[in-house]
């Protein structure tokens, strides 16, 4: 939920409270601190915030958006869902590895210091594209709050539904 441009922007926080929602997600960027006091200002709980990381070594890893989101969440024990793009790696190629568990660790403690979590998204078609890309990096950055996300639709993209079990 981010587009404070819909005209039903505002209703729809009110019904989610009134259907029962506890929270809602949404996307990191320039609108998440009003985002954020209108979630806040509803009764109702930011519990994600969706952003990206460019693992290209010659662009920045991340901007301001990012830091934002981390003070926003701050004793929230909120999640940072993070998607990777890149121009110069393939989708899953591990040879993005080292800069991406750089990124991931530092983003990670900032993250801790505020009780936030982080979560690798693995997205059809970008550098973390498979959860077993998002498995293997996670276990080299090693550090507690950062984990995997599990989205259905992206992982029918890349693998079949028999292989779910094991994963």
């Amino acid at each position: 939920f981010y587009d404070r441009s819909d005209p039903l922007y505002e209703s729809v926080l009110a019904l989610l409270k009134e259907l029962g929602y506890d929270g809602i997600s949404s996307r990191g960027g320039i609108e998440l601190p009003e985002v954020a006091q209108e979630i806040d200002k509803n009764g109702l709980r930011l519990f994600t915030v969706y952003l990206g990381i460019n693992i290209d070594p010659d662009q920045p890893a991340y901007g301001k958006e990012l830091t934002d989101a981390v003070e926003i969440m701050k004793g929230s024990n909120g999640i940072l869902w993070l998607f990777f793009t890149s121009k110069k790696y393939k989708p899953s190629d591990p040879a993005g590895d080292e800069r991406a568990v750089g990124i991931i660790r530092e983003i990670a403690d900032m993250a801790a210091q505020s009780d936030v979590r982080v979560a690798l998204y693995p997205h059809y078609g970008f550098w973390v594209e498979r959860v077993e890309d998002a498995i293997r990096i996670v276990k080299k950055v090693d550090r507690r709050n950062v984990g995997v996300t599990f989205n259905l639709c992206h992982w029918l993209r890349v693998d079949d539904e028999k292989n779910m079990k094991p994963l």
